[in-house]
């Protein structure tokens, strides 16, 4: 038994000294450090959170090519792909943009039945893009409502019921292009429906908040998310493309 404790302790440092570190500091565009930025590696558990100094450090990051999101309140969210190799440390200096927020640019289509600019609404809406969903790498139409507002059950990968004003089943309405996607036959618990529906066939998804049941009646008590699908294209190229293992 005591042999074995002792070749674990031999083996474990070796394992451990096999890891890369990333370490860096976040300052903006005059040089001054940030405090409070968060650090995370785009769909892997690793964060970390910038000191007074605008230091911060993710310790034990296995060899390989990663996506970093930098994100704070007022500046620009920044990606940087990296790759890290083992034993490697590696040393950012990181210059947060400054952000503006447009107040008036988004249009919201389901909220009222007209296109309005979201600041002109009265009510709580929340607008996702096709480009939000793909740069979080969101891996289904529930967890893209996670990111934006939208608080999902979601027990396991097959699952994701929608929570709007404390409400889900039949009584938050879903609607995809205007056409209601879930009705009364539904369960009023959560259920995995929303998980259904390709992320990656979404042009945008809007979370309207309260206010749906004058518009689409009762089982929108919640709200109501409506997904907006990608239009079809024209192909550009002149001949006839057939996938493969496609039977002619």
């Amino acid at each position: 038994m005591r042999k074995i404790f002792l070749l674990l302790m031999i083996i474990v440092p070796v394992i451990s000294s096999a890891l890369g570190s990333i370490k860096g500091k976040i300052s903006n565009n005059e040089g001054a450090p940030i405090e409070g930025v968060s650090i995370q590696i785009l769909n892997f558990s690793f964060q970390a959170v910038s000191d007074k100094n605008g230091i911060f450090e993710l310790a034990e990051v296995p060899s390989g090519n990663y996506t970093l999101v930098f994100k704070y309140l007022g500046y620009q969210t920044e990606y940087l792909k990296i790759t890290i190799s083992t034993n490697e440390n590696l040393n950012l200096q990181i210059n947060l943009k400054q952000g503006t927020i447009n107040l008036n640019n988004e249009v919201v289509i389901s909220a009222s039945r007209i296109k309005e600019e979201q600041f002109d609404i009265s009510y709580s809406v929340n607008s996702i893009h096709a480009e939000d969903i793909e740069m979080e790498g969101s891996r289904t139409s529930a967890e893209a409502l996670m990111q934006h507002g939208g608080w999902v059950q979601k027990t396991n990968h097959g699952g994701g019921s929608p929570f709007i004003r404390g409400l889900t089943g039949y009584h938050t309405l879903v609607i995809i292009d205007g056409v209601r996607f879930n009705n009364s036959i539904f369960r009023s618990g959560p259920n995995q429906y929303v998980n259904t529906i390709d992320p990656l066939s979404i042009a945008a998804i809007e979370i309207v908040r309260g206010n749906g049941s004058t518009q689409y009646g009762s089982d929108a008590l919640g709200g109501t998310v409506q997904f907006f699908s990608k239009p079809p294209e024209f192909s550009k190229q002149k001949k006839n493309v057939v996938p493969p293992g496609s039977l002619l």
